[in-house]
């Protein structure tokens, strides 16, 4: 899961699902890594399962991320580092 990047960037996290919701809210992070990202999913997973033991995957150079598999949900992560700068 560890893709390192040299530099924290701006990330929005568009979820696919989680669990049956279809419906969780986007959300942005500063993140230096795929394992940032894959903490601040987990705290927005962990309200919308009944599981709490779940792994996190992130692929940064695909843009995507699954729930313990996919089984559990999908994500899309989209650098929005030079969107972001010129807000």
């Amino acid at each position: 899961m560890s893709q390192q990047s040299t530099e924290p960037k701006r990330y929005r996290i568009e979820f696919v699902r989680i669990g049956r919701n279809h419906h969780v809210p986007p959300i942005e992070v500063v993140a230096a890594d795929a394992d940032e990202i894959a903490a601040a999913v987990s705290k927005v997973a962990r309200k919308n399962l009944n599981s709490r033991f779940f792994e996190i995957d992130v692929d940064l150079e695909d843009g995507s991320g699954w729930i313990e598999g996919g089984r559990f949900g999908r994500f899309m992560v989209t650098d929005v580092t030079a969107e972001a700068a010129t807000r």
